[in-house]
């Protein structure tokens, strides 16, 4: 048995989590190995360096996250990742982990679908980071694709058909989060097309569905590209980690801030778009009951940019915000661009002042929301 990253005796409903980082691959060129004759039919496939990273910022992230404030407490993480040639310790020097070989992460998912099993008010997240190419169905690749002659894909495993097929199994609440490309390789990987790669789960016409609570995010969306910073976290990992610690929270009946499953698919396009500097639109699994997966200690915090128009009054306006209640309130001097600040989310009053008085003053309040808020007042020149 291999020795798990974290693990820990919860009693009663847990959080079980797989994280893949994929990076290295050795028959890919430069990957040590026995290179495969035909790397132009696959894209032009090569190594990365951010998905061992990426995946290791999630699940060093998931281990120092508070236990008690998840829905289920974290009780195990078994990370497997394969680094690149170019960046062979992302954990630090001497720091090893178990190979991301598709005998080692169909073992790891056999493994971990136990664990998942043992109470249905366990919680589930499954996380991979590597290459990924479309078929019928996205196919993700282990470290040693092209080990094999004949079929380089028996390297790999077919995403939706996994995915359907663990919907069919406990527990009640189950995340996965794949961060990879979903590109369409002509004559190898087309729709109809030769590629075969089976799948870690099967669905099955006999079983129901077992899963009411689901969140289910790639990072791209079909024929598309993921995108990433090398020796970085990527974009869309980055961005679920502001997603999971308040970047896509809300407030309950209870006044508390928590992170929902819902949320979570709501906030991310923005969180990614932030993290990137443009648009990257992730793609997101059919939308079922909600649950909370996270309860944060407090509000967290969020961006909010303030403006004033008409145009010409922007520069002369003093900007400032107040949260409620508090009477202290924090001003900006005039300035030509919006004013970006991170707050605290919650109530404030925002406003314009003017003190040469070509404009008349405004002021509201408003409910500051994470992610990001935008708030532009409207004012009258004198």
């Amino acid at each position: 048995m291999t020795r798990m990253f974290f693990e820990a005796d919860r009693p009663g409903p847990a959080m079980h989590a797989l994280v893949i980082g994929v990076g290295g691959y050795a028959h890919l060129p430069h990957g040590g190995g026995r290179t495969i004759a035909d790397p132009l039919r696959y894209g032009n496939l090569g190594q990365l360096t951010s998905p061992p990273r990426s995946a290791l910022e999630f699940a060093n992230w998931l281990r120092e996250s508070d236990p008690i404030r998840w829905a289920a407490p974290l009780a195990s993480i078994d990370l497997r990742i394969s680094p690149a040639p170019a960046d062979p310790d992302p954990g630090g020097p001497g720091v090893g982990f178990p190979d991301a070989t598709i005998d080692s992460i169909t073992e790891a998912y056999d493994a971990w679908k136990e664990r998942c099993a043992t109470d249905e008010n366990n919680v589930a997240v499954f996380y991979f980071c590597g290459h990924g190419l479309q078929s019928e169905e996205q196919l993700l690749l282990a470290s040693d694709f092209g080990r094999y002659e004949g079929n380089h894909f028996r390297g790999a495993f077919a995403f939706d058909s996994t995915r359907a097929g663990f919907l069919q199994r406990p527990p009640r609440t189950q995340c996965f989060f794949i961060d990879a490309c979903r590109e369409v390789v002509p004559g190898v990987t087309a729709p109809l097309g030769g590629a075969t790669a089976d799948p870690l789960d099967r669905p099955d016409a006999t079983r129901r569905r077992r899963c009411d609570h689901d969140l289910t995010l790639q990072s791209s969306t079909p024929f598309a590209t993921a995108r990433s910073r090398p020796k970085n976290v990527s974009y869309f990992t980055a961005a679920l980690i502001k997603a999971l610690k308040g970047g896509a929270a809300l407030t309950d009946e209870f006044a508390d801030w928590v992170v929902r499953t819902d949320r979570i698919a709501m906030a991310i396009d923005s969180l990614v778009e932030a993290e990137a500097g443009r648009p990257m639109p992730t793609a997101k699994g059919p939308a079922f009951l909600p649950t909370v997966l996270y309860r944060l200690d407090g509000p967290p915090d969020v961006e909010l940019t303030l403006a004033c128009v008409p145009e010409p009054a922007l520069g002369r306006a003093t900007l400032f915000y107040e949260p409620q209640h508090s009477g202290r309130a924090v001003r900006t001097p005039p300035m030509p661009e919006k004013w970006k600040v991170t707050v605290k989310a919650g109530y404030y009053r925002i406003g314009a002042e003017f003190e040469d008085h070509t404009y008349d003053a405004v002021s509201r309040t408003e409910l500051i929301n994470p992610p990001t808020t935008a708030q532009t007042l409207r004012t009258v020149g004198r």
